[in-house]
């Protein structure tokens, strides 16, 4: 089957880069890496196929820490720190967001070779929650049962 591809151009010059190496034709390097990477099983993540990941993986008790306390008594008696201003915080949050997000623009843009719209990240967010509204997230039973043993039932 021919198949033509428009690639950006530093990744046509890599393609070429290691054919020469390889001494291989551009087209046979590239039929290469599409086989070995088409075949690996989890090259295709989808959201399901994480959250099934997940799910299969076997509790660790090293993970589990019995309560210490009252998580409302610790909350309600937090330290305050009077030079904390809200605000502030929130507008230097929203900088370093923004800048996360046009990082990952131009690495997007970097790797298709064209502006985005949104980044990755936007998308497999949007990803995950489509399948967590569909699917069970709960806790594992048994964790949730050992945080009930932990908490009072009124601050749960």
């Amino acid at each position: 089957m021919a198949l033509t591809i428009t690639l950006p151009d530093e990744l046509a010059e890599k393609l070429q880069q290691v054919a020469a190496e390889q001494r291989l034709s551009v087209e046979e390097i590239a039929a290469i890496i599409l086989r070995n990477t088409l075949w690996q099983e989890d090259f295709f993540l989808t959201p399901e196929w994480v959250v099934a990941k997940i799910r299969a993986l076997p509790a660790n008790p090293n993970a589990i820490r019995p309560a210490q306390g009252s998580l409302v008594e610790a909350l309600q008696n937090a330290a305050h720190d009077p030079d904390f201003n809200l605000e502030e915080w929130e507008r230097e949050w929203a900088a370093v967001e923004a800048e996360m997000q046009a990082m990952e623009d131009r690495e997007a843009t970097k790797q298709t070779g064209k502006p985005q719209k949104f980044g990755r990240s936007d998308f497999l967010i949007a990803e995950i929650n489509r399948v967590c509204d569909i699917s069970d997230t709960s806790l594992d039973p048994v964790i949730q049962r050992m945080q009930m043993l932990s908490i009072e039932p009124e601050e749960w």
